[in-house]
């Protein structure tokens, strides 16, 4: 139930994995097929297939003592297995405790469960598939030479080891041996006859799931993680870790030859990751410190796949390698100028120390990162909450912005080998661009444990040239967009490393610029009125006896200010505060008892939970609105104490097919009561998510904002003319559902020429969807589709609506960059399947 299929033969694993793109399978087929050496097919015979609910037919918990193929090597004309005798785990939930048991053979493998301790006199293999536990645990090698033990991971196996101990008895270190490049220890893929004389296609990538947390790993060597599946290593210290070459480079010429030679040498810690799907990362919180001073500690990662941060990490005394990455898979149909790509690593640092960082060759880059502490203080030293702080890098913005941090696939349409089938990659990324974040109640930027909010900024990029370090511009402004303070030329360094992410050591101040406003309050006779409330902005003071008043800590603008007691009142438009100035405004209060007249109420955008009402008044009131589902009977009130002439509420949590009774009111600044006549309406069966197309959560180049006078709101969003097909492009929105159901999703498009007229569409994880846009030079409803035909013929989108099952709860839609020019104006959801847009 996680997601992950598994095809067995014999009880040996042929073949797992999970989508990239939902853990949930709407559909399951089975293609049965064989070929021989020459992939020549040949007739199958299936004469039944039985189907099991909630039954799991894995192998057996087992383990033997015995030989195992630990190596494969050229051997000028052929690979040829080479043997060693170690413990052979198979099965899933393996512990330390059932090794001993079913081994049981002391000599070879004890178990102590008083103090949870394992001993391990041989190698440890965790065999093809297989899943090995170790939880609140410590195992000891006992090797009796350096790299005497090896503590395999064979191709595909689990790993799992939270709050533990690896370590060795003696003065000799053990030898971690994970499925890599260096070695071909399985044989998976393509299993080409009982003699496997040529590996398979995934005989350069382990696809191990890998899962280290709370644990202190000591003695080892050769920790060589080359293309898993899962990676997460947190919380957890590498002690007296050794740097060895134990890797086999023997090898026919060719591509194969490249291969080995691209990772040829001593290794104490790698991370190795290519063009397959890496579907969880974390590397976060890790000590290494290396039996001899400094290690190299090397990182190659394919941008294509992944973006990722490295966090919180302490190399103090070891040395950073970065390199760019290559493909290295081996399907025979494979296009012959693939089979040797090259891809670029940009791989981030937050947070981190090191000795030294070194960038090894073209095509990689390693940026080094902290995080951001702004905090924002008014005009006499106190701390600003709901603050909108903006960050802007001042060298180089659009690749290197100020980021949050987050995990999440973003879809990507770029062009794969013929033997994905076409299908969309999506790219891990590990945080997002986030210029602008809010201040907390305390004044501060949210710190790291906030990942969506906190800030973290580049102090430099470094490639094989050379380091470009950055500055930034640091804005601090109201959420109304007033200006409060500013700073420039801000330039992190490695003074801002905080042993704790949640205690900043180094932090940004910014104080509030601002004015003030002063004056005098007199009384409908012209005598001074004390007592009265005074207010600009957010900011109010009371008048003294003599009707004196100051406010102070106002942002630079233009502001209205009112005057308000019970029965009298006064206010101005305009008002003009400058910086480090005090602006000087004499009010009059006028009688006033008469209650404020409701204007031109009325109810739209109603749907199945929310309804939008709207009024004016004939001078500055309060905000009220009561309502319930009874006549006279007010259950509910919203209430905004601001002064205004023009109101607006957005009900929501509304029940669907109800009517509503409601009153709109307000209080006037000489605290006159004023009410409306009651009205109703009622919530439609349906719901009807209408979202502007420029209304988004997110956005990357070239998709943009434009402009149209015949749009809603006069904007629209597009990848402009020239930006390429299946580019990077695309916009984010985020909707809540509250009744689950089905829906379909319309927009409001402009689609000229067949060139010209198609999206991606993707809700959450689930499939992309080739949305194809019937050909319109004004702006027309559309309703989304799924066009997977490979040409127009195929294409019957009066037939082919795409109806999407979505839960209650958030949801994500993305519209993604297929075909430039294409235009997007406005969105709708709905699980009105019969609905169309006027």
């Amino acid at each position: 139930p996680d997601g992950w299929f598994y095809i067995y033969v014999n009880d040996m694993l042929e073949f797992y994995g999970r989508s990239n793109t939902t853990t949930v399978s709407r559909q399951i087929r089975l293609r049965l097929s064989r070929f021989d050496y020459a992939l020549n097919p040949t007739t199958v015979i299936a004469d039944g297939i039985v189907i099991w609910k909630n039954k799991y037919l894995f192998p057996k918990k087992s383990a033997r003592y015995g030989p195992y193929i630990y190596n494969w090597v050229w051997d000028g004309t052929t690979h040829v297995p080479v043997l060693r005798n170690g413990i052979v785990v198979n099965g899933r939930g393996v512990t330390l405790e059932d090794i001993a048991a079913l081994l049981g053979n002391s000599s070879l493998f004890s178990y102590d469960p008083d103090t949870k301790t394992a001993n391990c006199y041989t190698d440890l293999v965790v065999w093809e598939g297989a899943e090995l536990i170790i939880n609140g645990e410590k195992l000891i090698f006992h090797p009796k030479e350096d790299a005497g033990c090896y503590f395999s991971i064979m191709y595909a196996a689990t790993l799992r080891i939270n709050n533990s101990v690896i370590t060795s008895a003696n003065q000799h270190y053990y030898c971690f041996r994970f499925p890599s490049t260096t070695h071909y220890s399985f044989y998976a893929g393509f299993r080409l006859g009982a003699s496997s004389k040529e590996t398979g296609t995934l005989n350069y990538a382990s696809e191990n799931r890998i899962f280290i947390e709370n644990s202190v790993i000591e003695k080892a060597s050769y920790f060589f993680i080359d293309a898993p599946l899962e990676f997460i290593l947190r919380n957890t210290k590498f002690t007296d870790l050794h740097s060895i070459d134990i890797g086999d480079y023997s090898a026919p010429s060719g591509d194969r030859w490249k291969r080995k030679m691209f990772v040829k040498g001593p290794k104490s810690f790698w991370l190795f990751f290519k063009n397959l799907d890496l579907l969880d990362f974390e590397m976060r919180n890790v000590t290494i410190e290396g039996a001899v001073h400094p290690l190299n500690l090397t990182f190659i990662a394919n941008a294509e796949k992944q973006l990722l941060n490295i966090y919180d990490c302490n190399f103090e005394n070891e040395n950073i390698i970065v390199r760019k990455s290559r493909r290295m898979e081996s399907f025979w149909f494979e296009p012959q100028e693939l089979v040797w790509a090259e891809y670029e690593n940009l791989i981030g640092f937050v947070n981190c120390k090191f000795n030294e960082l070194t960038v090894a060759t073209d095509k990689a880059k390693a940026v080094v990162k902290y995080y951001l502490d702004v905090l924002v203080l008014d005009a006499e030293g106190k701390p600003m909450p709901n603050v909108k702080v903006t960050v802007i890098n001042e060298v180089d913005d659009e690749n290197y912005p100020a980021e949050n941090i987050v995990k999440e696939r973003v879809p990507r349409t770029a062009e794969r080998p013929v033997y994905y089938g076409g299908n969309l990659i999506t790219q891990l990324r590990l945080y997002s661009p986030h210029r602008s974040t809010i201040t907390g109640p305390d004044g501060h930027t949210p710190l790291p444990s906030d990942g969506p909010n906190t800030l973290v900024v580049a102090d430099y990029v470094q490639d094989q040239n050379g380091k470009t370090e950055f500055t930034y511009t640091i804005r601090a402004e109201t959420l109304d967009g007033r200006k409060i303070a500013e700073v420039r030329g801000v330039n992190p360094n490695s003074t801002w490393y905080r042993p704790d992410p949640n205690k900043p050591t180094y932090t940004v101040v910014l104080r509030q610029v601002a004015g003030k406003v002063a004056g005098v309050v007199t009384d409908p006779t012209g005598a001074p009125a004390s007592g009265v409330e005074v207010r600009v902005w957010e900011r109010s003071a009371i008048t003294n006896e003599t009707g004196g008043y100051v406010i102070t800590c106002i942002p630079p603008g233009t502001y209205r200010i009112t005057a308000s007691t019970e029965g009298a009142s006064a206010w101005q438009d305009g008002i003009q505060v400058f910086e480090n100035q005090v602006t000087i405004v004499n009010l009059q209060l006028e009688t006033d008892e008469q209650p404020p007249l409701i204007l031109n109420l009325s109810v739209s955008s109603v749907t199945r939970h929310t309804a939008k009402i709207t009024w004016r008044t004939d001078e500055l009131t309060t905000t009220i609105l009561k309502y319930g589902t009874e006549p006279g009977v007010y259950t509910e009130t919203f209430e905004d104490r601001s002064y205004t002439f023009e109101h607006e509420v957005t009900l929501t949590g509304l029940s669907g097919n109800t009517t509503y009774y409601f009153v709109a009111a307000g209080v006037d600044l000489a605290s006159n009561y004023g009410e409306s006549t009651e009205e109703s309406f009622k919530t439609s069966s349906k719901t009807f998510i209408w979202i502007e197309a420029e209304d988004y959560d997110a956005i990357n180049p070239p998709m943009t904002v434009a402009y149209h006078p015949n749009a809603s709101n006069g904007k629209y969003i597009w990848a402009p003319p020239g930006s390429g097909f299946n580019g990077p492009g695309y916009a984010v929105y985020n909707f809540w559902i509250e009744e689950p159901g089905n829906y379909v999703i319309w927009g409001r498009v402009i689609a000229e020429t067949g060139g010209n007229n198609s999206f991606w569409v993707q809700i959450d994880d689930g499939e992309m969807k080739r949305w194809a846009i019937a050909l319109c030079s004004t702006w027309t409803w559309d309703q989304v589709n799924y066009w997977s035909g490979a040409d127009e013929t195929e294409f019957q989108p009066e037939i082919d609506p795409v109806v999407f099952t979505l839960s209650r709860g958030w949801h994500k839609l993305w519209i993604k960059q297929r075909e430039d020019g294409t235009m997007l104006d406005l969105i709708l959801i709905t699980d009105d399947l019969e609905y169309r847009p006027p």
